[in-house]
Formats: structure tokens, sequence, C-alpha cells
């Protein structure tokens, strides 16, 4: 029957319907393209997923904790210090550690300053994964009252324990804030930063304004790319 129906099509007739054909065709082969790229897409996602998680278990991991609690009676005679401890607690070596830190001993009505001035820039290269915590202490310093007015900010004087260092630091009246940053590569050539915060006062002052600051300074490492 269709050998009888072709000779009754005129030629514009059989143009149009292999036009058709092709244009059909065509649209099959697009729809296979657009599926295969789609594939090829998941594939290439699913490998940097892949990829991505490999790092983040394989990597360095950089951490400083100070190692005081949050109310402490200091020596009275000697400078006022905090110890600090750099560990690395990922799997392989972190490389090009650097850490800097500031101290400050302060009114409870006044906020931290972060940046631009460091009591502490200590580097010691590589940092073995589980490796023996790093031990480093950093001195708090006390600005005068013309030193807080500065825009920019500043270093004051080392301070030696009094039994008023310690009264203020148990009735509320000042706080001591160290904060800081950490900054290493991984084995991957990624460079990271480790921000740190903390205060020493007495439990009231967690609640105030003036803690707010410290708390959002501290910022984790989150392997984002």
């Amino acid at each position: 029957m269709f050998r009888r129906w072709i000779p009754k099509l005129n030629t514009n007739e059989i143009a149009a319907i292999g036009l058709f054909v092709t244009v059909v065709i065509a649209a099959i082969y697009f729809l296979q393209l657009v599926a295969m790229q789609h594939s090829v897409t998941e594939q290439r996602n699913a490998v940097t997923q892949q990829i991505h998680a490999i790092r983040v278990d394989q990597r360095a991991w950089m951490n400083v904790r100070i190692t005081l609690p949050d109310r402490v009676t200091f020596k009275e005679g000697e400078q006022l210090s905090i110890p600090l401890q750099m560990s690395n607690t990922g799997k392989t070596p972190a490389s090009k550690v650097e850490i800097y830190v500031f101290s400050d001993f302060l009114p409870t009505s006044q906020a931290p300053q972060f940046g631009g001035r460091y009591a502490l820039k200590f580097g010691c290269g590589v940092v073995m994964p589980n490796s023996p915590p790093v031990t480093l202490t950093v001195s708090p310093t006390q600005l005068t009252p013309e030193q807080t007015r500065l825009p920019n900010p500043v270093v004051g004087k080392p301070i030696i324990v009094t039994p008023d260092i310690n009264k203020a630091l148990a009735d509320g009246s000042r706080y001591i804030v160290t904060s800081g940053f950490l900054v290493y590569d991984d084995i991957f050539h990624k460079n990271h930063r480790f921000q740190f915060c903390s205060f020493v006062s007495n439990d009231a002052f967690h609640w105030m304004d003036t803690a707010r600051p410290c708390v959002d300074y501290n910022k984790i490492d989150d392997e984002e790319e």
C-alpha cells in the first residue's frame, strides 16, 4: 500500500516529509546529547565531591586552645601570662604554621580590639599530626585611657600580678581577652586560617554585651572552596 501511495505524492510533499524526518532524528540526537551532558556533569560533580571528602578526611586540622579555666587566680608578683596550646588533630602534617596572638586586660565595659597588633608571633614550620601540643604563653597588656581612644590598635605595658588584679577579675570589673589567628598549609597546598578568642573573668561577664565581639570573632576553618 505504501508503494502505491508514494507515487501520488508530489516533489514538495516528499521534501516536506524528508525534512520532518530529519528534524525528528535531529531532535532525538539532541535529547540524547543533553542527557549525556547531564550525566557527564553529574559524574564530574560526584568526582569533585569525592576528592573534596578525601581532602577533608586526610588534611591537617590545626587548632588553638587556651589552657585556663574561665575563673582563675594568678600568682602575685609575677608577670601576668596566658598559656596556649597549638595542635594538629588531622591525619597529615601542617606546614608554614604561624600564629599571631594578642591579649588585653580590659574594663568589662570596654569591647576588645582585633588585628593590627600582636604581642606574640610564632612560626614553627611543620606540625605533625597528633604530635604533642606546642605550648606558648602570651602576656596581657593594659592600655592607658589615652591609648583606648586612639583610632588604631596599640600595645600596652605588661602587667605584674597584684591583689587588685585578682580582685578585679573576681568581682567582674575587668577581664582578660586573648585573641588571634593561626595560618597554615595542608599537604594539598591549600592555605587555612583559624581565628580564636577567649576571655577570663567572672561568670557574669559571659552575659555582657562586651563579651559578644570575642564570641563572634571565633571562626573555624570550614574547608569552603
